[in-house]
């Protein structure tokens, strides 16, 4: 995984970009150059961000919602 495209409830129409946490210690960071594209590709997909990258066919990019994920794991702005 190379980064996170994140919606702010106070900026749901412009998203930003965030490197993905390194799920093994150690483990370098992601290039920059990995982020500056992904960055590149959400400012392509506008004004329909969400649609357009989870609709994107590509053989080095794919996008998943795991909005429900975060969400089922207690990750809620109420905090419970």
């Amino acid at each position: 995984m190379v980064g996170l495209v994140v919606w702010e409830r106070d900026e749901a129409e412009r998203p930003t970009v965030r490197a993905a946490p390194s799920p093994i210690p150690m483990q370098p960071d992601v290039p920059q150059v990995a982020l500056v594209k992904l960055q590149y590709l959400v400012d392509g997909a506008a004004p329909n961000v969400f649609e357009q990258l989870l609709g994107l066919r590509s053989r080095y990019w794919s996008f998943l919602d795991v909005s429900q994920r975060f969400m089922e794991k207690g990750d809620r702005d109420d905090g419970s």
